[in-house]
């Protein structure tokens, strides 16, 4: 067939974008002894930007969330592809057919009938290599440790998501997740047929309803080095490895990191197209009850999801964590707790609804000392037709996932709060309505706050982060402070802790840090709420006064 001389001309696009119907194609041997002309021609007159006929095919405009199976999926109609090279970075690959005729069907069919792969057309043209080295391609041989790349992370992915979803095949010893270009995972199997049958699972699932899709590859790595026990990495055979600080990751190609570019994941930039979709367990007639973790290993529960050991689904039935929904916020039950809802459900929306709210114990103050720790707040009111309700105006959309991610059902001052999604991107008005049962303004505007931790870029902003638990990380005290007044500072709240740790100071260091345990969770929030931000005498500032800064701490215990 005549070869196209130009590199960067794409083929004619067909308007409906579907495989060619392989019943009313053709080719003559006449095309067929041309190609194999041209492959026996001396290599020195070959033009590299239109190369002869060779039975390994270069593959462009690959969709990021396809892989070699749907690739020698696509290809079964015009032969057999015998291996697969992914060049993911690059959205290309290189496919070996079985014979120089088919590559040259190939070829020659999707020329005239482009070829779609997850509703993207791909393109083929011939490779200058005769065949693919085995020993230099990228991909790897059978292996314990699977490599997880996460296509459009909306939301968090974490060592206790990924346990979830992998420990049904096997035992998981380690995980480790990375974000240098993209979101991506390392977990290790104790056996190879462990990681072989997660692999056949999960390549091509998605995390939630229509994000954090899943491509999986056997890696390289015989073991994982793991140091640090927390939501980046894990070694689920030693639990006694301290909690370490969480890396900021970097910004990808079309997202944005919100907080100064230390957010824990990326957010998708603004886009036209969004379309709606279902929250919900997926249907499909495939469902299984993951097994518990061996004992040897710290067992999570897993929620249940619509996916069988060794069944490949289509990819509207393959959400692993399709479970139980929050009725507030949609969310998705999981270990990390309430998961963020199907990026449909008010996608663009800054502004959350915050219900079941104790309204004669917490005010405007209260409700930001607890929702600043997950982002920056705009504003928030107590609305005066909804008995215990307000609305919280986070600074950005995946601020306000992140904070509904952490703070759904959380009991503080003797109230369960549930927090979701509002409807409205903005609350409207200045005016505040009627005073607060302890006469404060039922509408605060936090805009201009310097207590907003999210202002500015912070390389440690993000190791501060992390889910409710009864241990909180005290810091900013000042030098003058003691174990007995910072007690205090919790004592006059209400709830005594039960164990104070000072960190040791540096030559440097203008405050004091620590950890600081309560008897429960309840009782570590209602110190947040009452305490944060809790002004302390201090010699060595102008004003004479320090701020005492809490946050959610992963540390197991303050002993």
């Amino acid at each position: 067939p005549k070869q196209n001389t130009e590199r960067h001309t794409s083929h004619p696009t067909h308007p409906h974008m579907d495989t060619p119907d392989v019943s009313q194609l053709s080719i003559s041997e006449t095309e067929v002894a041309d190609g194999k002309r041209r492959l026996a021609s001396p290599l020195n007159h070959i033009d590299p930007h239109a190369p002869p006929p060779s039975k390994v095919l270069h593959v462009r405009a690959i969709p990021d969330e396809a892989d070699s199976e749907d690739l020698k999926a696509a290809l079964a109609a015009f032969g057999t592809a015998v291996y697969v090279t992914m060049v993911p970075r690059l959205r290309q690959a290189l496919v070996e057919m079985e014979t120089v005729d088919q590559a040259v069907f190939v070829v020659t069919q999707t020329a005239a009938n482009p070829l779609s792969i997850r509703g993207r057309v791909v393109y083929f043209n011939y490779s200058r290599s005769q065949d693919i080295n085995r020993a230099t391609a990228n991909g790897a041989e059978e292996s314990a440790v699977l490599l997880f790349t996460v296509v459009n992370p909306l939301y968090p992915v974490t060592t206790d998501i990924l346990f979830s979803i992998c420990s049904p095949y096997g035992s998981v010893l380690r995980i480790v997740i990375f974000r240098k270009h993209n979101v991506q995972c390392l977990v290790e199997f104790d056996k190879v047929a462990a990681a072989t049958a997660a692999k056949n699972a999960l390549s091509g699932a998605e995390i939630y309803p229509g994000c954090c899709h899943l491509k999986v590859e056997y890696s390289r790595c015989e073991r994982l080095n793991v140091r640090h026990n927390n939501l980046e990495t894990r070694d689920y055979t030693n639990p006694t490895l301290p909690h370490g600080p969480i890396a900021s990751p970097t910004v990808s190609p079309g997202g944005g990191l919100w907080g100064g570019g230390n957010a824990l994941y990326v957010t998708p930039s603004p886009r036209a197209g969004l379309s709606p979709g279902s929250v919900g367990a997926a249907s499909g007639p495939w469902s299984s009850t993951p097994r518990a973790a061996p004992q040897s290993v710290p067992s999570i529960a897993a929620p249940q999801w619509s996916v069988s050991p060794g069944s490949r689904l289509p990819p509207a039935q393959m959400s692993l964590l399709a479970g139980s929904l929050s009725p507030a916020s949609g969310g998705l039950q999981s270990p990390y707790g309430v998961m963020p809802p199907s990026p449909s459900l008010q996608a663009a929306s800054p502004v959350l609804m915050v219900y079941g709210i104790n309204k004669a114990r917490l005010n405007c103050t209260h409700l930001f000392n607890l929702f600043c720790l997950y982002g920056n707040v705009v504003k928030i009111k107590f609305l005066p037709n909804k008995d215990n309700t307000a609305m919280v105006h986070m600074s950005d959309h995946s601020m306000a996932v992140m904070a509904m991610t952490n703070l759904n059902m959380l009991t503080v001052a003797d109230g369960t709060i549930e927090v979701g999604f509002s409807k409205f991107t903005f609350i409207a008005g200045t005016t505040t309505g009627p005073p607060l049962p302890d006469g404060t303004d039922s509408c605060v505007d936090f805009s201009t706050s310097p207590r907003n931790r999210y202002l500015r870029p912070n390389p440690n902003a993000t190791k501060h982060m992390h889910k409710p638990s009864a241990v909180l990380h005290f810091f900013n005290a000042p030098l003058s402070a003691t174990p007995e007044s910072v007690k205090a500072v919790f004592a006059a709240a209400g709830d005594a802790p039960i164990h104070l740790k000072f960190f040791d100071k540096g030559n440097t260091d203008k405050s004091w840090r620590g950890l600081v345990e309560f008897a429960s969770i309840q009782g570590a929030a209602n110190a947040l709420a009452f305490c944060n931000n809790t002004a302390m005498p201090s010699a060595t500032t102008a004003a004479g006064t320090q701020e005492l800064k809490l946050a959610f701490s992963g540390a197991p215990t303050a002993a």
